[in-house]
């Protein structure tokens, strides 16, 4: 019972933390394919793939969108047409880094590694645009989002949640008011992401009106298509961000974090290698992350495992992994996990022999 009131309560908090997000990043995917935009994101990005992978990389850094939030917007600009280099870049950077995340990063750990992380991350997010350039270019990805018929991911998944609904359904009575009760996200000790859907919002061509009369009726018609199409977004987003945060909640209920100190805070450059894979399953947030970082520091983990921690984790979340899994190819899936451990293994070496 008690165990079932954790997992509930950091469910119900985690929909807490990320819904601000999500519900700006939703509405505003669906409109980039309703709209003109991505046709003209598209022309500005495919002018020169140089200028427009560092574009996306800049506006990539200054956006505060997670590595789940960042998603819907991803799905649609590569629906809308927009070449995949560009959007790798922004894609890493995003949840990588922007303003906020540079300065808790200052507070917390301090000038030096923060300053790496940074440039770190930015170096990984025009890597990854330039190689993912010229993979294109060699023909090596032709597919960027999975096939409208490559349900079996959504069939399974959905299968799985109604098991787990008939479970808790006898239980979420007793538990849900007194979960509605709870602190504030931030004032808890754990912190999820949202995964988003598993399938790319579906883009709905916009009648293009000629008369001139009749203004207001096209108007209205493009905000009912947004509302239409946000609503069914959130009611897919809704069942996966379930799935996501029962994992998320289940690794902070059965893997403590002494046990995660423990595995982190090796001796030599094995601990590089170590705190990048462990970023995968183990990183939540930089809320959490970054005191275990600096506490574990103070313990003698070296400060190039740390950095390696701090660039796989952000951006292999398990809710976003998920969330990847669902709308892109295999190709571009691999690819992205490969930018976000290699990334991580590359400059943490770096500053383990360097920093």
């Amino acid at each position: 019972m008690e165990q079932i009131t954790y997992i509930l309560t950091f469910v119900f908090q985690s929909f807490l933390h990320v819904w601000p997000y999500l519900l700006i990043t939703i509405p505003l995917a669906v409109w980039m394919n309703l709209s003109d935009f991505s046709r003209h994101f598209k022309s500005l990005m495919t002018k020169s793939p140089w200028v427009s992978i560092l574009l996306a990389t800049v506006v990539g850094a200054f956006s505060p969108f997670c590595s789940c939030g960042v998603v819907p917007v991803i799905s649609s600009l590569l629906l809308g047409g927009v070449p995949l280099a560009p959007v790798f870049a922004f894609w890493v950077a995003s949840p990588s880094m922007d303003p906020e995340i540079f300065f808790l990063s200052v507070s917390v750990l301090g000038w030096k590694l923060a300053v790496w992380r940074l440039a770190s991350t930015f170096s990984i997010s025009l890597m990854a645009g330039i190689i993912t350039h010229f993979l294109v270019k060699s023909g090596y990805i032709t597919s960027y989002l999975k096939e409208e018929n490559d349900k079996k991911t959504a069939f399974f998944l959905n299968q799985f949640l109604k098991s787990l609904g008939n479970f808790l359904r006898g239980q979420a009575g007793k538990i849900i008011p007194a979960v509605s009760g709870t602190s504030s996200p931030s004032q808890l000790q754990f912190n999820g992401m949202a995964v988003t859907c598993c399938a790319g919002i579906k883009q709905t061509p916009v009648s293009c009106a000629c008369s001139k009369s009749e203004p207001a009726a096209k108007d209205i018609s493009l905000r009912e298509k947004i509302v239409k199409e946000s609503l069914k977004s959130v009611w897919m987003i809704s069942k996966f961000m379930g799935l996501a945060f029962l994992l998320n909640a289940l690794l902070n209920l059965y893997v403590p974090q002494e046990s995660v100190g423990r595995l982190l805070n090796q001796q030599g450059f094995v601990s590089v290698i170590i705190a990048a894979l462990l970023g995968v399953p183990v990183y939540t947030s930089n809320l959490t992350a970054l005191p275990l970082v600096s506490g574990l520091l103070q313990l003698g983990l070296h400060p190039g495992a740390a950095l390696a921690f701090l660039i796989s984790g952000p951006m292999t979340t398990i809710p976003a992994m998920v969330a990847i899994y669902g709308i892109a190819s295999r190709k571009v899936f691999g690819l992205y996990v490969f930018f976000a451990l290699f990334g991580a293994l590359l400059f943490g070496m770096l500053y383990f022999f360097l920093g």
